[in-house]
Formats: structure tokens, sequence, C-alpha cells
């Protein structure tokens, strides 16, 4: 073999190499994105302990209600679950747990007006334990939008609260950067 077609054969193999390093580049980041999303760990916000309970002879309290209804959204009915979560919402408005619930269902279901909203509740109020989670998922609903700047500034305040996430939070702006 000639040397000029040894250096087009190293060149064919070279483009050949950038190239699926540049496209499993640019999807790595979607698919992680998409993984956290589509893989939310409700069991985060389960009430341990209470979702096996008696019935019998006793009220049923709001979080057994909540954990019932959780059952149900890791038996994979989330439609069920939603429709459910609502009806615990109307009960209680202002139950952050349930809005995140709401959120993340709705994430996934790629309904990000409802997401958005929902989500945005959470994080609005800083004093909810849940605040935090809330800029989790949607520092990820902006990703799936391009919306950079917000996603950094979202994974930076996660990772400055240790919320958490703030691991994954600090691999996706480290992505990022």
């Amino acid at each position: 073999m000639s040397k000029l077609a040894k250096i087009v054969v190293v060149l064919i193999f070279a483009g050949i190499f950038f190239t699926a390093y540049s496209y499993w580049k640019s999807s790595y980041t979607s698919n992680l994105v998409n993984t956290h999303i589509y893989q939310a760990d409700m069991s985060r916000y389960v009430h341990r302990g209470v979702l096996d309970f008696d019935t019998e002879g006793k009220e049923i309290s709001f979080n057994d209600r909540i954990a019932s209804v959780d059952n149900r959204f890791f038996n994979g009915e989330k439609k069920e679950a939603l429709a459910l979560y609502i009806l615990l919402l109307k009960e209680d408005p202002g139950n952050m747990s349930i809005l995140l619930r709401l959120g993340i269902i709705y994430l996934q279901e790629e309904d990000y007006t409802l997401a958005q909203d929902n989500l945005n509740t959470v994080y609005g109020y800083k004093e909810s334990v849940y605040a935090l989670d809330a800029a989790w998922f949607l520092a990820l609903m902006n990703y799936q939008n391009n919306n950079i700047p917000t996603v950094k500034t979202l994974l930076t305040e996660i990772i400055k609260g240790r919320g958490n996430y703030f691991m994954e939070a600090e691999e996706l702006l480290e992505i990022l950067t």
C-alpha cells in the first residue's frame, strides 16, 4: 500500500472516530437527562412504614393516603396516581409533597406547562424541604427546552444547598461547562 493510500485510510478512520465521538458526546447529556426524568426516584418521597395498613376500625391518615397513591405510581399506574394526587391536593392545596409528585408526573408525561406550574410552586416556597428537589426537576425540564443558562443557575443552587440531587447536579453541571 502506498504512502498516500495509508494517509487516506488513516484520515477516513480518524473521521469516522471523530464523528462517532461527536455523536456520543452530543447525545450523552440528553440521554442522561432523560434517564433522570423517566426514572425519577419517587421513593425519596415515600412515607416509610405506612405502605401497608389495616383500615378496619382506623381512620386513614392523609400521609397513609399519599403512600397508597405512591404504591399505584410505583406499580405503573401513573394516570390513576395522577388523578388521585389531584384529589388529595384539593383537600390540602398547599401540600408541597403532592405538588412535587404532580410536577414529576407531568414532566414524565411531557406536559411541560403543568409540570412547570407545579414545580415552580414548590421551588418558589423556599421553606419547603422539597424546594431543591423541584429545582432539580426544573433544571431537567429546562435542559429539554434548551435553556442552558437557567439549567446552570438551578444546578448551582442545588449544589450549594446540598439538595437530594446535589451529586447528580454536580455531574450534569460539569458536563455542561
